[in-house]
C-alpha cells in the first residue's frame, strides 16, 4: 500500500480503451481518494475533460475516435484545459520522440508499477499548483 496521499477531492480523468487498465487504475486512485472519471476512447476523454475539468489527465496514446496525440492537441488549444497536467501511458516505442515533439512531461511506459503511477501523478499535480 502506497503511503498516504494529498488526494482527497483531486480530479482525474483516466482515457484508456482497455478496459482492465481502466479498472485497475479506477481500483488504485479510489483508494487513495481521488475522484475518477473513465473514458474508453479520445473523444470522449476530450468532452469529459470539457465538462468536469480534471486535475490531471491519465491519457493513452493509443486510442479510438482520437488517439492521444489528437487530444494533446485539442486540450492545448483549449484556453480552459491547456494547464491541466496530462500523463501519457504508452506501450508504444518512441517515447523519446513524443515527448520532444508534444512537450510532454510525464510518460508512464506500460506496463508501469503502482509506485511510478503514484510518483507521476503527485508530481503532475505538484507542478500545477500556484506556487
Amino acid at each position: 500500500m502506497p503511503p498516504e496521499r494529498k488526494s482527497v477531492g483531486r480530479r482525474v480523468l483516466v482515457a484508456d480503451d482497455v478496459a482492465a487498465v481502466r479498472a485497475f487504475l479506477q481500483l488504485a486512485l479510489t483508494e487513495q481518494g481521488y475522484e475518477v472519471v473513465l473514458a474508453a476512447d479520445g473523444r470522449t476523454a476530450l468532452q469529459l475533460a470539457r465538462e468536469m475539468r480534471p486535475d490531471v489527465i491519465l491519457l493513452d496514446w493509443v486510442m479510438p475516435r482520437m488517439n492521444g496525440a489528437q487530444v494533446l492537441q485539442a486540450l492545448r488549444r483549449d484556453p480552459q484545459l491547456r494547464q491541466v497536467p496530462v500523463i501519457l501511458m504508452t506501450g508504444s516505442v518512441g517515447v523519446d520522440e513524443i515527448t520532444s515533439e508534444f512537450g510532454v512531461r510525464w510518460v508512464l511506459e506500460k506496463p508501469f508499477g503502482i509506485d511510478d503511477l503514484f510518483v507521476t501523478l503527485e508530481d503532475a499535480l505538484a507542478a500545477a499548483e500556484p506556487a
